[in-house]
């Protein structure tokens, strides 16, 4: 007889070989074991269909791979196949502590329309092989449909990735929660702002998924413009149109310009910080404010 999964977790992957492997073992060796793991691969060209096909004897793992579209198609590939109640999702060269749905779960099953997030904390291997932690971001205490715009335009650039470690109902997920693929860099801001309209969302606020920092990053390869660009689209579709919404969208947007001006400082691209900057003038509030004094003195004086 075929036990229904408690939870369909979804894994994007494109030529991760080398971590993949780690990452189906952080799902399987979840205390909970009641789970399915989706593992859809974007067209990789290494070995990583290889890696995957050593788990396929599970009974838990599903695998389908795909033309290379991009992660947000294939996290809906993902979306569309799952079968449980609850979701979640893992990138396929990340980590989960081996108890993530099990204190999820504590909460979801309680209430109704709800997701559960906890904080992110990003690590790297070093060249002896130790996890090195980098830092940690935490997502707000409480975010509920009725504020989630102020809050949710309001994030700072790294609690955006909190919406990693998310665990909400497969129904909502594939009737709102759909990746949106116009938007390469900020399809999770966008999402679970969108997200936010049909879901409360309650948070632990400690680690619940581990990101890998390494060269080959889906977000240290895309450029700072192209970033951010991404991010400034998300603000224009969400805030409301007048007057009163073009004032909220240069204060959200501000917020948006200044990390990447900082970034691009701190990686020695002072002429690029300073182009976006002068951007920023035009677009938001950001030169009007002690952020904006700071990153230009930056720019300017080093």
């Amino acid at each position: 007889m075929t036990v229904q999964p408690q939870v369909s977790v979804v894994m994007s992957a494109y030529n991760t070989a080398e971590y993949i492997g780690a990452a189906i073992d952080s799902v399987l060796n979840q205390t909970v074991s009641n789970l399915e793991l989706i593992v859809v691969d974007d067209g990789s060209t290494d070995q990583t269909a290889t890696v995957i096909e050593r788990y396929l004897s599970s009974g838990r793992v599903y695998y389908k791979k795909i033309e290379n579209s991009g992660s947000p198609n294939a996290r809906n590939v993902g979306i569309k196949m799952a079968k449980a109640p609850y979701i979640a999702f893992i990138d396929s060269d990340d980590l989960w502590p081996l108890d993530k749905l099990d204190r999820q779960l504590a909460i979801i099953t309680k209430v109704r329309d709800t997701a559960v997030l906890g904080a992110v904390q990003r690590f790297l291997i070093t060249e002896t092989g130790d996890r090195q932690l980098l830092s940690t971001s935490y997502p707000p205490e409480k975010l509920t449909n009725t504020q989630y715009l102020d809050a949710l335009l309001s994030l700072g650039l790294n609690q955006m990735s909190c919406f990693n470690t998310i665990l909400a109902p497969t129904e909502i997920i594939q009737r709102e929660g759909l990746w949106d693929p116009r938007f390469k860099t900020a399809h999770d801001w966008e999402n679970w702002l969108r997200l936010s309209k049909a879901l409360d969302f309650k948070a632990i606020q400690e680690p619940l998924y581990f990101y890998r920092k390494h060269p080959t990053s889906t977000t240290r390869k895309n450029s700072y413009s192209t970033a951010l660009r991404h991010q400034i689209n998300v603000v224009d579709k969400y805030v409301p149109k007048g007057l009163w919404g073009l004032l909220k969208a240069r204060r959200y947007k501000a917020r948006r310009y200044e990390p990447f001006i900082n970034a691009a400082i701190d990686d020695g691209l002072r002429f690029q910080a300073f182009v976006v900057f002068l951007r920023s003038i035009s677009d938001s509030n950001l030169v009007f404010s002690r952020s904006g004094l700071r990153v230009l003195k930056r720019i300017l004086l080093g």
